[in-house]
């Protein structure tokens, strides 16, 4: 089970981290985050048998609240991704290989 949990964690860092590479933050750590609710959820559902008990309006409403994360999520990522904001990078490569800002300061200014 320890080793489980060490070779699950180092495989969500190494998700993270990629995605974090790749995308914004604002679009990253929103999935993530809401995914990690989902599963810590479902999995504490699981684990501890609580569906077992769970009435339909629980079972309902559990469903409910999901779909209304990933909603949100998509909402949110969609209306980002409409500001244009990812079109423009954040630091460009500067002449002397180090980075600069948009607005012409080195990286170390930044």
């Amino acid at each position: 089970l320890i080793c489980s949990m060490i070779v699950f964690l180092l495989t969500q860092l190494h998700h993270l981290y990629t995605g974090l590479h790749k995308f914004e933050a604002l679009r990253v750590v929103p999935v993530y985050q809401s995914f990690f609710i989902v599963f810590g959820i479902t999995g504490g559902l699981i684990f501890f048998h609580e569906y077992r008990t769970m009435s339909w309006m629980d079972l309902i409403m559990y469903y409910v609240g999901i779909a209304i994360l990933l909603v949100g999520v998509v909402l949110l990522v969609r209306q980002r991704a409409k500001s244009g904001a990812d079109d423009e990078p954040l630091l460009e490569e500067a002449e002397d290989g180090g980075y600069a800002s948009i607005e012409g300061g080195t990286a170390k200014d930044v």
